[in-house]
């Protein structure tokens, strides 16, 4: 008699704790929380914690794994729990392998500059490196980061313009940023007017990275090979990504800021030749695409472009893609394989679905998020209207047919009888064959479309490289003799100053 009343009691029991069971022991989370240091006040934002499988990495950089929550008026020392429900990428909490990680929280608050990781405002924990079980992990976000003052030195300048264009566009104050690195003959000869190249820096590249060491000076030969220049180095972040100095729906007039406000304050407080001949454009990758798109698009105001490793320059072959083929998916080729974005050698690193899908949890900013603000009309949430679907991969037609008025090699077809004489001499472009994100396809067909044109441009494409400091190293010799040729062509009396390195 007894028994049968036991055995209703447990089971009785047994469906209660169906409902009100403890969490999982042995279950990987993460428990973050922030100090006063970081912030009196509650914070909202995005909270990362970000894992590297390289114990020496910095994983806030590296983006390699990467969980995240949404928080809202979250109150320092208060933890915040990121489990198995947490945004992932590239994979599920409870699927991570059991080794040694470097690991890093960070809480994203800074909704007004693109950097992720070292946006002012934001704050992260220090690195820890630990071998990861399936046991919480805590960490503290105690570092804030702060706007660092530009070292200027008598040859490093900072330049920070507002722009009325923008700030009217924007509704807030808007700056227009940049370094002016100066030749050291500048402080000596000041009778004398020099070149001005304007440069662009690749995706994460910032005005005042110039100032720290040598080594984007090396990149671009800076003072170092031809004639002396002054260069400008601009940055082109903003909060959708890098808006490349194209006016846009989304990013606001910033090629017209960048002619008629900022190379005339440059004209007015530094000794450049204030000429169209005298100014000249180059950059990398994002930063090459902007110098190649001001060139053709004001190929009045400037003397010619050298950009190296441009992002796509016909969209016949937009990493991958052909946007104008109806039959054409972001996420898969034609045969149902997941489409290669980023390769090493025969190695896909990462396909264009990964790179999507970590974007989401990264949020605006994100490299392939910047094309959609560059080039995308904007919706009715004031957001870029998405190119392609995130869960299928679908291509928005009616989006492509907006990205046409962003495809250089069609603007010079449709325009080419007004544009062509206006770019004679002025167009050099550089890639590698290996190029890690097939770059050098959509230059191929770009080539053959101005042969077929009748275009003048210098294009190169070498047989090895990749997409960085490779390329480089092989071409800035040539490319400063070509900026150099160019110039006296137009300034004989420049010859003075030629071949003294």
């Amino acid at each position: 008699m007894l028994a049968k009343r036991v055995v209703p009691c447990l089971i009785f029991i047994w469906i209660l704790s169906l409902f009100f069971c403890t969490p999982e022991s042995g279950s990987l989370e993460f428990r973050v929380r922030f100090t006063q240091d970081v912030s009196m006040e509650p914070i909202s934002g995005r909270v990362f914690v970000m894992l590297d499988d390289d114990p020496k990495s910095n994983p806030m950089f590296s983006e390699k794994i990467i969980f995240a929550v949404d928080v809202e008026n979250w109150i320092p020392g208060d933890e915040v729990i990121l489990d198995k429900k947490a945004m992932d990428f590239p994979y599920r909490m409870d699927q991570l392998p059991e080794s040694e990680y470097s690991v890093r929280a960070l809480v994203d608050r800074n909704n007004l500059d693109w950097g992720l990781p070292d946006a002012p405002g934001n704050a992260y924990s220090s690195k820890a490196v630990m071998d990861i079980a399936k046991e919480p992990v805590r960490l503290t976000i105690d570092n804030l980061v702060t706007q660092k003052p530009f070292e200027e030195t008598e040859i490093h300048k900072e330049v920070r313009i507002t722009s009325k264009f923008l700030s009217d566009f924007y509704g807030r104050p808007i700056e227009i940023e940049a370094a002016v690195i100066l030749p050291s003959s500048y402080q000596k000869n000041t009778d004398r007017f020099y070149p001005v190249v304007y440069t662009f820096p690749g995706f994460g590249g910032l005005h005042d990275h110039i100032a720290m060491g040598e080594w984007n000076q090396n990149r671009y030969g800076m003072n170092k090979l031809g004639m002396d220049k002054i260069f400008v180095f601009l940055s082109h972040d903003c909060p959708l990504g890098y808006h490349c100095f194209a006016d846009s729906e989304n990013n606001g007039p910033r090629g017209q800021a960048l002619v008629e406000e900022f190379l005339p304050y440059i004209e007015k407080h530094f000794r450049v030749i204030p000429e169209a001949n005298g100014r000249l454009l180059t950059g990398q990758s994002s930063g090459a695409w902007a110098s190649l798109w001001l060139q053709v698009t004001y190929p009045d105001s400037f003397g010619g472009a050298w950009p190296v490793s441009p992002d796509p320059v016909d969209f016949r072959h937009f990493l991958g893609v052909n946007l104008y083929d109806p039959a054409e998916n972001a996420f898969f080729e034609k045969d149902g394989t997941l489409r290669p974005l980023i390769v090493k050698g025969s190695d896909t690193v990462y396909t264009w679905k990964d790179i999507s899908d970590k974007e989401l949890i990264t949020g605006p900013g994100g490299w392939m998020n910047t094309f959609e603000g560059v080039f995308s009309p904007k919706g009715k949430d004031d957001n870029p209207v998405y190119m392609w679907g995130r869960e299928t991969g679908e291509i928005d037609r009616e989006v492509v047919e907006f990205w046409k008025r962003y495809d250089i090699r069609l603007v010079l077809e449709k325009n080419w009888q007004t544009l062509g004489p206006k770019l004679k001499e002025k167009l050099y472009i550089y890639v590698a064959d290996d190029d890690d994100a097939r770059l050098d396809d959509p230059i191929r067909l770009f080539q053959k479309s101005m042969e077929e044109l009748g275009s003048d441009a210098f294009i190169r494409i070498l047989d090895s490289g990749g997409h960085g400091d490779g390329v480089w190293k092989q071409v800035i010799q040539e490319i400063h003799e070509q900026m150099d040729a160019r110039l006296l062509k137009s300034y004989p009396e420049l010859e003075k100053f030629a071949n003294k390195k």
